[in-house]
């Protein structure tokens, strides 16, 4: 029974699709991806709003990780935190910390 269980529940779980990004929205995350790079050397530390797929079903959810930033990967365009998680950028939402507070009025 707990099988069926499993695909029952399974089933009834929900998932969102991906939001598409307006171009303002993606001119303020390709300006934070700039400030980022400009600032690799600190590892700065960053909020990451991003969709994550699922694995099982069509859709996902979005997530929001906080870490330091390791490196930006420019081949396979993801972001690569210092605790391994790469987040690609495609699926990027929104990126905030304090970094960015220094360079807006």
């Amino acid at each position: 029974m707990t099988g069926f269980d499993a695909a029952i529940k399974e089933a009834g779980r929900e998932t969102e699709e991906k939001k598409e990004l307006s171009e303002d929205e993606i001119d303020m995350i390709n300006a934070r991806l700039a400030v980022i790079e400009q600032h690799i050397r600190e590892q700065p530390r960053i909020a990451v709003t991003y969709f994550l797929p699922d694995k099982k079903k069509t859709g996902g959810c979005y997530v929001t990780v906080s870490g330091n930033v390791k490196m930006l990967d420019g081949i396979e365009r993801a972001i690569i935190m210092a605790d391994r998680t790469k987040i690609p950028i495609e699926n990027v939402r929104y990126i905030e910390g304090d970094l960015f507070r220094r360079f807006e009025p």
